[in-house]
């Protein structure tokens, strides 16, 4: 019997980490807003060093990277500034994520059903979205030229690693600014309707006296 209660909770478990990974292809969310959430989640489950939000963190990021192609859009310029060494950063990978998730799971079905998680693959993908990994220099800035559809709600996100704050400004093809994410970390997500089709700037600027590699993604 306790082998069996052992054994369900396993299942339990692993098969609501598959749910948040996948329910984003039944309620139309984009991998932007997978993305966002994965980030979101992972530093919670750092911060309370909480396998289950690590593991659900680790499949919700696995699910948004397969869920975006790799990038269409090229760096129209990139002010290089002054590369400088620093640490590795504190961006994880799944991987890295999954492995916290073990270290701090505490119980052999806990620890069984993040293994679960681990080996399941991603299935299926959201058409349209993109995903490209920069780096931007110290105190410089990156920028990229898209065109997104009028009337249909445009996203950006910008996830660094952790080691400088990044901020996001987006402009229309006329100058003008329509969305910005200026807070003092390096995850930013911008959301807007355009009003008609046209090519916009995305400018990822560096606050920081070191590099910053950052994944971009798009809707």
């Amino acid at each position: 019997m306790k082998f069996f209660k052992s054994a369900m909770l396993s299942i339990a478990v692993a098969t609501s980490f598959s749910v948040l990974a996948d329910d984003h292809k039944k309620s139309g969310t984009s991998a932007v807003e997978v993305s966002y959430l994965a980030s979101s989640l992972a530093q919670m489950g750092i911060d309370a060093k909480n396998p289950v939000m690590l593991a659900a963190a680790a499949m919700l990021k696995q699910q948004a990277e397969a869920a975006a192609e790799e990038a269409k859009f090229e760096m129209e310029s990139s002010d290089q500034g002054t590369p400088k060494n620093k640490s590795t950063g504190t961006r994880l990978s799944a991987e890295q994520l999954f492995s916290e998730a073990q270290k701090y799971a505490g119980s052999q079905s806990l620890s069984q059903a993040i293994e679960v998680a681990m080996n399941t693959k991603s299935r299926g993908a959201v058409g349209g979205s993109k995903h490209k990994e920069e780096r931007v220099n110290s105190n410089s800035s990156d920028l990229y030229r898209l065109e997104f559809r009028g009337g249909e709600t445009a996203q950006v996100l910008v996830d660094g690693d952790g080691d400088t704050d990044l901020d996001l400004y987006i402009y229309d093809e006329n100058g003008n600014e329509v969305c910005t994410d200026l807070d003092i970390t390096d995850t930013m997500y911008c959301k807007w309707r355009p009003r008609l089709t046209g090519n916009f700037v995305i400018e990822i600027k560096n606050l920081g006296d070191v590099y910053n590699v950052y994944d971009i993604y798009t809707n």
